[in-house]
């Protein structure tokens, strides 16, 4: 009796595994699953009509699907239903869904247009990432959030038309589209977020609407043909790295309002020769024009009081600064590797200035420090070959003495 019951059990066993393994089987005959009943011929997927949802994952990385038609009874798509499908070319999306879902088409790295239908109003986070071929994409104006890194990684998307009623956009949502040439951001969006554009690396054109008050970090970083960016005046906050290597940068206008200018904002900005900083700038974070090349005179106007390390270190054709006279510190390296400095004055606020602040600006024949000045950095003024530093303070001279400093030193 017992071998009998371990026998049934056998089989029942037997039959659950392989009614399992029906859930994925890729032929000619008709699959049936609570409802979806699909077949796959030749590469193509045909999903029967009567189904009302497609379940997550549900063909994820099913690598021989080359089309997909599905039905107008699907009103519901799950998350990640296609996603790595990587010879998916081609696909005929529903009439009645209202939500692309997060990672549905990620890594379809084959798939070469999409059209989104006019019933969606969101795209999912991930939901394209990925799609190295995908040239075309068409959204309606229903349209109202795109989520994160929802087309990031796709490569060779030229153009895009971003929906007139589009509220939100998602970080890093067109990260590395490399071949993206223009952009018009709506005038319903208000913020721009981290890496949205970054790594555009042939973007050209961008149109910040005066809906836009902020601008994340890194947003448009690395955009290597951006040649000139107007950021109106409604932004009030730009964040770090915004236009970090941004190698053409040569023209840029600066919002009125603007309090902080972020760390790294324009490093490595090689082609940048002129920028004006406007008055309401009360900070200059780290590194702001840090390798900025071709730079050759700025003005740091005297709403400025703090000047942060490394702001204009290798600016290699900076001839002349004017400092604000608010400053009270010169921080480490500010100065660092400006072999063209010819001009400079401290302002008599300062009190301390850094290490390694003017390191290598060999261009520059004299300095004169003011009273006020009370600690000199280590190698403030190292390789200054030309160097006379002026003293106004006997006191000073030993400072500047005691920071290595090997030049000329005179006390006033």
């Amino acid at each position: 009796m017992k071998r009998l019951i371990c026998g049934v059990l056998a089989v029942l066993m037997l039959l659950t595994v392989c009614a399992g393994c029906g859930l994925k089987q890729k032929n000619d005959e008709p699959v049936d699953v609570e409802e979806l009943r699909y077949n796959i011929n030749d590469g193509n997927l045909v999903i029967e009509d009567g189904a009302q949802v497609i379940p997550a994952g549900h063909f994820k990385d099913f690598t021989e699907i080359v089309s997909v038609s599905i039905p107008d009874s699907i009103v519901e798509i799950g998350e990640g239903a296609f996603e790595g499908c990587s010879a998916l070319v081609e696909v005929k999306l529903p009439k009645n869904i209202t939500a692309i879902p997060v990672d549905l088409f990620a890594d379809c790295t084959s798939l070469s247009s999409i059209t989104i239908p006019e019933t969606v109003t969101s795209i999912g986070d991930n939901s394209f990432k990925g799609c190295t071929k995908l040239a075309t994409v068409v959204l309606h104006d229903n349209i109202s959030t795109i989520g994160v890194r929802a087309f990031s990684g796709c490569s060779v998307l030229k153009n895009i038309s971003l929906p007139s009623k589009l509220k939100t956009i998602g970080e890093r949502a067109f990260y590395n589209c490399s071949y993206l040439e223009e952009v018009n951001i709506p005038e319903t969006i208000t913020s721009i977020p981290a890496y949205c554009f970054s790594g555009c690396s042939k973007l050209e054109n961008v149109n910040i609407p005066n809906s836009v008050t902020e601008i994340g970090s890194s947003a448009f970083s690395n955009c290597k043909a951006l040649e000139n960016i107007v950021i109106p005046d409604s932004v009030l906050s730009i964040g770090s790295k915004v236009f970090a290597s941004c190698i053409k940068l040569n023209d840029v206008k600066l919002p009125n309002k603007l309090t902080t200018l972020s760390a790294q904002s324009f490093f490595k900005c090689i082609a940048l020769e002129e920028i004006i900083i406007p008055d309401s700038v009360k900070v200059i974070e780290s590194g702001v024009f840090s390798g900025c090349k071709a730079l050759v005179e700025i003005v740091v106007p005297d709403s400025v009081f703090v000047l942060n390390d490394k702001v204009f270190e290798n600016c290699s054709n900076l001839v002349t600064v004017n400092i604000s006279k608010n400053i009270e510190t010169i921080n480490d390296s500010s100065f660092s590797g400006c072999v063209s400095l010819e001009k400079i004055s401290i302002p008599n606020p300062v009190t301390a200035i850094g290490k390694r602040a003017f390191s290598g600006c060999e261009n520059l024949d004299t300095l004169f420090l003011p009273a006020n000045v009370e600690s000199v950095g280590e190698k403030a003024f190292f390789d200054c070959d030309n160097l006379t530093v002026v003293c106004e303070s006997k006191e000073l001279v030993d400072i500047v003495v005691d920071s290595g400093f090997e030049g000329t030193i005179n006390n006033k």
